[in-house]
C-alpha cells in the first residue's frame, strides 16, 4: 500500500511514501493529470493539495486535476483526503529539512504535504532532504 500525494495544477507534483514506514521513496512531476491512473491502487491512501478559487482570472486547470484524482480514488475505492495550501507553510521552513534539494516546487509541495500528514516524528526521508546540523536536536529523527 502507498501514500501517494499530489500538488495538482499545469504540472502535478507528486510524492510517493511506503504506508507501512512511510517512507519517502519518490517524488517528481508530471503535466497535468498523465500519471494519475497509473499511481494510485486499490489499498492507496491518497492527500492532496485543495484549491480554492479567489479570483475570477483563476486557471481551473487545477480544479480540473483534483477531478481526475477524485475519480480515480472513487473508481478505486480509495481514501482522499484535500489539505489546504497553508498547512505546508511551517514544513516548508523547518531547519531540520532541506526541501530546496528538490528542483520541482510542485514536487516540493507534495513531499511538504506527506510530510504535515504523516507527521515529522514518522515519516522516513532520504538523508539528502535533512539537514544533518538541526538533527543533532532530535535524537529521534532518522
Amino acid at each position: 500500500m502507498t501514500l501517494w500525494v499530489y500538488d495538482p495544477g499545469q504540472t502535478t507534483g507528486y510524492a510517493k511514501f511506503t504506508m507501512s514506514e512511510f517512507e519517502l521513496i519518490e517524488w517528481g512531476d508530471f503535466p497535468l493529470w498523465r500519471d494519475i491512473q497509473t499511481q494510485i491502487k486499490q489499498g492507496d491512501t491518497v492527500v492532496y493539495e485543495d484549491i480554492k478559487v479567489l479570483h475570477p482570472s483563476f486557471n481551473p486547470v487545477g480544479l480540473q486535476v483534483i477531478g481526475v484524482i477524485r475519480c480515480v480514488c472513487e473508481e478505486y475505492d480509495v481514501k482522499s483526503i484535500a489539505q489546504r495550501p497553508s498547512v505546508i507553510k511551517g514544513v516548508l521552513t523547518w531547519p531540520v529539512l532541506r526541501l530546496n534539494q528538490i528542483k520541482s516546487l510542485h514536487a516540493r509541495d507534495a513531499v511538504a504535504h506527506g510530510i504535515h500528514y504523516v507527521g515529522i516524528e514518522k515519516v522516513k526521508l532520504p538523508s539528502e532532504l535533512l539537514n544533518k546540523d538541526h538533527l543533532t536536536s532530535n535524537p529521534e529523527n532518522p
